[in-house]
């Protein structure tokens, strides 16, 4: 991939993550981390950042430059799919937190989704 359309790339996924209407209330952020936590909720993400279910949209963007600057034998490929697996890190990144900050509002249907997937039969 080109430098064009890997800058390209990340500028739509910056451009889709600053749309986002994040969710700053402290309580409700721990609320929802909390739950999560409680039912074992683990994200498909390339590269994982820190503290992934109680990050702000700040760190997901700081976490964002950091994966499109990332070296090569950083990223789980091989060399020559590097700038790739950088846009699809980040495209994962940027949808998890999507969804994060559904759960965080919360959203029902979202919340219904998760349930779904992680919680106890």
């Amino acid at each position: 991939m080109d430098t064009k359309t890997l800058d390209a790339e990340f500028a739509a996924l910056d451009k889709r993550l600053a749309a986002i209407e994040d969710v700053t209330d402290p309580r409700r952020v721990q609320i929802t981390a909390d739950e999560l936590q409680r039912m074992g909720y683990t994200p498909m993400l390339l590269v994982a950042p820190d503290n992934f279910i109680v990050a702000t949209r700040e760190q997901i963007a700081a976490e964002l430059k950091r994966i499109r600057t990332m070296p090569a034998d950083e990223l789980p490929t091989e060399a020559d799919e590097a700038d790739t697996v950088r846009v699809q890190a980040g495209a994962l990144l940027v949808t998890n937190y999507e969804i994060l900050v559904r759960l965080r509002v919360p959203d029902a249907k979202v919340w219904d989704e998760i349930i779904e997937l992680y919680g106890e039969d």
